[in-house]
């Protein structure tokens, strides 16, 4: 699916982003949490006694990447393994995230508490894709910020005292917010994120089919054939088969982005799955006639050893 503007949609790109989110949100709150307390104390202005961050949650949804502009798969150095490099538009709007600081004056000895919310972000990201060597399997995420975001957000006094109309103050947690911005993910800096969702002790999103166990990217058939699949006029699809004892098979199917990639999130336990790649012709001119489709290649992944490699049976 592609934009009006010739741009790649992005929301494969965004079902990793959220599947990633949803996992690892908490962890990545306190992380951010220290290291901007770090800064708070570190570059803390004379006049103030005190100041720490009380809470910081990032909200529930995650940051959208709106279209992809440009993208290409790269070999490691000295390595079998592959990595896709992505340009793409986001923005992060977290209405339910807040920051509260608690800061205190030396002049009034008075304990303020400031509320940060409304957070709004936008630019433009580069996105690394990895991962594990012959695997299926994505390991993890680089994100970096080709240039520094646009950001806003709405600052409001949680007492009596208006900790907002001191100017100084204000002013100053703007740069240090920035400071922070910068030295945590605009180029040359980088956020690096975890995709092995089922090694992860922090991640508890569970549902009926039992824990998440990986995020599956396929290339079709495979990564040394992905410039004829891009050239090709030929649509691509696969099937998804989780084979259980337990219940009956599951089976969806999925039409490959123009990248020659998908991407899905498993949730499943001590299953089998099965990915086939079909080709599909053109579509017929008759209505009743339906695409005819071809198997091209699949994988026998038991989910078990999903991180181990995977070989494409052609």
């Amino acid at each position: 699916m592609n934009s009006e503007d010739g741009r790649e949609s992005a929301e494969w790109l965004n079902q990793v982003m959220n599947a990633a989110w949803d996992c690892q949100r908490k962890v990545w709150s306190e992380r951010l949490r220290a290291k901007l307390d770090g800064l708070l104390e570190m570059n803390k202005p004379k006049y103030l006694e005190d100041i720490y961050v009380d809470q910081l949650g990032l909200g529930e949804n995650s940051p959208k990447f709106h279209s992809i502009a440009a993208h290409r798969i790269k070999r490691q150095a000295n390595t079998n393994n592959f990595e896709m490099v992505i340009d793409a538009k986001f923005s992060y709007e977290a209405s339910t995230a807040n920051v509260v600081f608690v800061t205190k004056l030396r002049a009034i000895g008075v304990s303020m508490s400031l509320s940060l919310g409304s957070i709004r972000l936008m630019g433009e990201a580069r996105i690394t894709l990895l991962w594990h060597p012959g695997s299926a399997t994505l390991k993890g995420m680089e994100l970096s910020l080709r240039s520094y975001p646009t950001l806003d957000y709405v600052m409001r006094p949680l007492n009596t005292f208006d900790a907002t109309e001191i100017p100084l103050l204000s002013g100053w947690l703007t740069d240090t917010l920035s400071t922070l911005i910068k030295n945590s993910v605009v180029n040359p800096n980088k956020i690096c994120i975890d995709l092995s969702s089922h090694t992860n002790p922090n991640c508890d999103d569970t549902d009926q089919f039992g824990e998440v166990i990986g995020h599956i990217m396929i290339a079709c058939p495979s990564l040394d054939n992905l410039e004829f699949f891009k050239k090709s006029s030929i649509r691509y699809s696969i099937d998804v088969t989780l084979q259980s004892p337990s219940r009956v098979q599951d089976s969806t199917s999925t039409v490959i982005s123009t990248t020659g990639l998908t991407t899905m999130v498993v949730r499943a336990r001590n299953e089998t799955l099965t990915i086939t790649v079909y080709a599909e012709g053109p579509k017929s001119s008759e209505p009743n006639l339906k695409r005819k489709r071809e198997p091209v290649g699949e994988i026998r992944v038991p989910l078990i050893e999903l991180m181990t490699s995977t070989d494409i049976v052609e």
